[in-house]
């Protein structure tokens, strides 16, 4: 309960984000968002809490968030890891674990740990 709490702290509480739900952005590729659904759905059977599309206090918006891990889950399709780096270390606070995933290699659970 304790990690969840401070998985929360800097969620934007102000904006809709529902509790398990794997909410879609347009704007996002098809793998993309393949990939998200992957992992939202390995993550519902371990039973872990999870965010997607949440909007942080300083309005980033994040792929996964995971309640249980404290973890944010970054899928890259049209973002190299290098830029996507670079924008964690600004703008995301620093007691989050960081996964970057490859939306166009094959799924398998061990991606995210």
């Amino acid at each position: 309960m304790e990690q969840r709490r401070k998985a929360w702290r800097h969620v934007d509480r102000m904006r809709k984000c529902p509790l398990n739900a794997v909410r879609l952005n347009a704007r996002n590729t098809d793998a993309h968002e393949e990939m998200k659904y992957k992992i939202c759905r390995q993550l519902n059977k371990e039973g872990k809490e999870f965010l997607t599309e949440c909007i942080l206090e300083n309005g980033r918006r994040v792929d996964i968030l995971v309640l249980d891990d404290v973890k944010i889950i970054e899928i890259l399709a049209s973002e190299t890891e290098k830029k996507c780096a670079q924008k964690v270390q600004a703008y995301y606070p620093a007691h989050y674990e960081i996964v970057f995933v490859d939306a166009t290699q094959p799924w398998t659970e061990k991606l995210i740990y």
